[in-house]
């Protein structure tokens, strides 16, 4: 059986491996000196390291776990920020299920909507892992998950508008096409879904998929 100091020593390794590449480019954007991003950076390792220790046997996506606990201390350093709904936000991932209060006959309590959102934004993280370089994730997270306006994303990380405005629809159109082709292949998923996010929205990331499947072909994960 390992030791403490030999779990220590393969999680560190595997933060340096698995996680800081997601959490680098967003950091470089930060506006930090380059020793309070390189203090930052270290933060982050020896906290996610202890988190890790703690609850290693409970975590079922240990990259997910440990990104998670990286962005949440880069949102601690932008709190002075205003906080923009992006211009672009995926309703059909980011707002309330639309029948939630507006149906009272509906059965599902507000505590499994709630525990099927966070399973489809587990999914949404497996998904952007798989199909997303460091690089075009770090725009997502900070538009999507960090409430940055496209302008101040890209100001950030010193990328042109354009470029930042174009990774996050590719971005979207990605995560709505493997969730709706999900969906359709799924019927459990399907009710997942239409749990989380209200029967109306997952008829419509359904049609949305099928036009853009017969019109453009479909849309490949960036790498």
């Amino acid at each position: 059986m390992k030791d403490l100091g030999q779990r220590q020593a393969e999680l560190y390794e595997f933060w340096d491996r698995e996680v800081v590449l997601r959490l680098r480019p967003i950091i470089q954007g930060l506006s930090l000196t380059e020793d309070e991003k390189t203090d930052l950076i270290e933060d982050i390792r020896h906290h996610t390291v202890k988190k890790v220790l703690r609850r290693q046997h409970e975590i079922e996506n240990m990259r997910a776990f440990a990104t998670r606990i990286g962005i949440n201390f880069i949102k601690d350093r932008l709190t002075q920020h205003t906080r923009r709904v992006p211009t672009d936000d995926p309703d059909c991932l980011d707002s309330e299920p639309t029948d939630a209060e507006d149906c009272p006959e509906r059965l599902a309590t507000q505590e499994e909507i709630a525990r099927a959102r966070r399973d489809i934004y587990e999914l949404i993280k497996s998904i952007r892992f798989e199909a997303l370089s460091a690089e075009w994730d770090a725009v997502f997270t900070l538009v999507y998950e960090l409430h940055l306006s496209m302008r101040e994303a890209a100001k950030r990380l010193g990328l042109p508008f354009a470029t930042v405005q174009y990774r996050m629809k590719c971005t979207v159109e990605i995560i709505r096409e493997r969730l709706a082709k999900l969906a359709r292949e799924d019927s459990a998923m399907r009710e997942e879904i239409a749990l989380a996010f209200g029967e109306e929205r997952l008829e419509s990331l359904l049609r949305e998929d099928t036009h853009h499947q017969t019109h453009k072909g479909g849309t490949k994960g960036p790498r």
